[in-house]
């Protein structure tokens, strides 16, 4: 069963030369079809906006909105990726981590997060989760699409007492 997402309307603000705030772009967002190691199904990542430096630079904020979006849900090494995506019913990804900081917010739907040590947790709408780069994993158990929407922020890779890095 696909996630079916239909995109959403993304609004972005900027400036004209003459310092008066406008419109830049009004477009929707072209969802990404990601496969689990099955094939079976796919989630559907969405970008909304990226920019490759934090703090922001000058030229980014004028840089259109739109375009150089990632076409997988990763934030650029010193970056900031906001974005949704959708788990169709059934959907399980493989554990993993990201060089980010994640916050994310469940629109619709549920999903279940797995850590590596196998503790789980249901999230459903409203809830707030922070990735802090755990090994981690996604599985929606219901019969609905979840809608995750999130902002991952570039991060240092971490040495843990182990000896592992992150």
């Amino acid at each position: 069963m696909s996630a079916a997402n239909p995109g959403s309307r993304v609004v972005v603000t900027s400036y004209e030369k003459s310092g008066k705030s406008i419109i830049d772009s009004d477009v929707v967002s072209n969802p990404i079809r990601l496969p689990n190691n099955d094939g079976d199904d796919a989630l559907e990542f969405s970008p909304f906006h990226a920019l490759h430096n934090v703090p922001v630079k000058r030229a980014e904020l004028f840089q259109k909105a739109h375009e150089n979006l990632p076409p997988i849900p990763r934030a650029s090494a010193e970056g900031v990726l906001f974005g949704s995506i959708d788990f169709p019913a059934g959907f399980r990804t493989a554990m993993h981590h990201t060089l980010s900081l994640d916050y994310g917010v469940i629109l619709s739907g549920e999903v279940t997060l797995v850590l590596d040590g196998g503790e789980e947790t249901l999230l459903k709408p409203g809830d707030v989760v922070i990735q802090r780069g755990t090994e981690h994993a996604w599985f929606n158990h219901g019969t609905d699409v979840c809608r995750m929407i999130f902002v991952a922020v570039a991060r240092e890779k971490t040495e843990l007492e182990a000896g592992e890095s992150v």
